[in-house]
């Protein structure tokens, strides 16, 4: 069928069509707007009702059940994690991927679960979707953000060896790509985070030299000013954070 269709503009638009219409297509597209909706509005917990409504009930429907269900599970999957409910999003995933392995949705899901997992303080579960994602979607155009959430994982685990190394692999992969410059910080972080006191100032430096206009740079420029006060050399390290 049609998912685009009019059945509602908005969210009341949708209550009004819920009461009214009887169990159908139409009534499913209701819901799944209503919830579109409420996850608009950040009311995650009555747009995962909806999705739950959708998935639940109204997939009985052939007709949802073929065109509508994997939309509601991406949909789920995304409530859920605005929830914080990683069980929920996890089951939802689990869903989606059974229903479409290789779809764009799924590609998305998997991403977003896995990195969210990472906020989740759940970083070997988020290390597994993502090496998942990798596995699945190895031409993706999103591997660089999921080479990114794994290096990130280390850093949530306080690995920071393991964040080292893996900065540096993406920095090797990914040459060209938009996430470059904070990569570059997260690497230079993870360095100092490590202790390597000489590296991280070599790394901040560079990174202050090639990414001047960057949001980051005042950052990265602090730090730097901030390693020659533990130096004690206080008027490099005044001349740097006053730059």
């Amino acid at each position: 069928g049609d998912w685009s269709s009019d059945v509602c503009s908005s969210d009341l638009a949708c209550r009004a069509a819920l009461e009214l219409l009887p169990p159908s297509a139409e009534a499913a597209i209701a819901r799944f707007k209503l919830g579109d909706a409420l996850l608009a509005q950040g009311d995650f917990t009555n747009a995962l009702a909806q999705y739950r409504q959708v998935i639940e009930k109204d997939a009985k429907l052939p007709a949802v059940r073929a065109g509508l269900l994997p939309q509601a599970q991406y949909q789920m999957t995304r409530a859920a994690l605005g929830a914080g409910d990683a069980r929920t999003a996890e089951a939802s995933l689990r869903e989606l991927l059974s229903a479409q392995p290789e779809g764009a949705l799924a590609e998305r899901g998997l991403l977003l679960v896995g990195q969210a997992l990472g906020d989740f303080r759940q970083p070997e579960a988020a290390r597994q979707l993502l090496a998942d994602f990798q596995r699945r979607f190895p031409q993706s155009t999103l591997v660089p953000e999921a080479d990114m959430a794994l290096a990130r994982t280390h850093v949530q685990a306080g690995d920071w060896p393991g964040a080292i190394r893996t900065y540096e692999s993406w920095l090797a992969r990914h040459e060209t790509n938009a996430l470059r410059s904070r990569v570059e910080f997260d690497l230079a972080w993870a360095t100092a985070q490590a202790g390597q006191e000489t590296n991280a100032l070599r790394l901040f430096t560079n990174f202050v030299a090639r990414y001047p206009t960057d949001e980051l740079a005042r950052r990265a420029q602090f730090w730097v000013g901030q390693h020659f006060s533990r130096e004690g050399d206080f008027v490099r390290a005044q001349f740097e954070i006053g730059r």
